[in-house]
């Protein structure tokens, strides 16, 4: 199966700095079972959506140091 991601484009860009993840949700009830909100001190707050997710892994970076 291959996926093609659906993007709008944006005539001018730059590059975003100072990105924060502030939320991860997954709800497989949903259109979108996958978004994560992003803080960016270049661009503000968005929202990234997946339609399709086969997988996901999320890891607390607070105790990495141990493995």
């Amino acid at each position: 199966m291959h996926f093609e991601p659906k993007c709008d484009l944006v005539d001018t860009s730059k590059a975003y700095s100072g990105v924060e993840v502030l939320r991860v949700h997954y709800d497989f009830t949903s259109d979108a079972p996958l978004s994560v909100d992003l803080s960016s001190e270049s661009h503000g707050d968005f929202r990234v959506s997946f339609d399709r997710c086969s997988a996901l892994r999320v890891i607390d970076e607070g105790q990495i140091c141990e493995f």
